[in-house]
């Protein structure tokens, strides 16, 4: 018959690790991390005058569909979406 392993005693330490760890998960950040595609994104939308789909192309950072990505930030980063028909296409923005 297998014996059942002593439940651990937790550290004084343990507590305010954990207490530390859950202040560090409930911290928004501002924006994406620096340096990755979805920043690049991120930072053409909020720039003064927003973006299409052809300046993203242009900038070298694919076929995005920018709706999706311009109401992601939104939600997590507390932003507003303002959309603007041009022409055929649509410029997409945050603010």
């Amino acid at each position: 018959m297998p014996r059942k392993a002593k439940p651990r005693a937790k550290s004084p330490d343990a507590s305010a690790f954990i207490k530390k760890q859950v202040e560090r998960s409930r911290a928004k950040p501002e924006a994406p991390r620096e340096g990755t595609r979805v920043r690049g994104i991120f930072d053409i939308l909020t720039r003064a005058g927003g973006a299409t789909n052809s300046e993203c192309k242009a900038a070298n950072l694919g076929d995005v569909s920018l709706k999706h990505h311009a109401t992601r930030f939104a939600k997590r980063f507390g932003l507003k979406v303002k959309r603007a028909k041009e022409g055929r296409g649509e410029r997409v923005s945050l603010l």
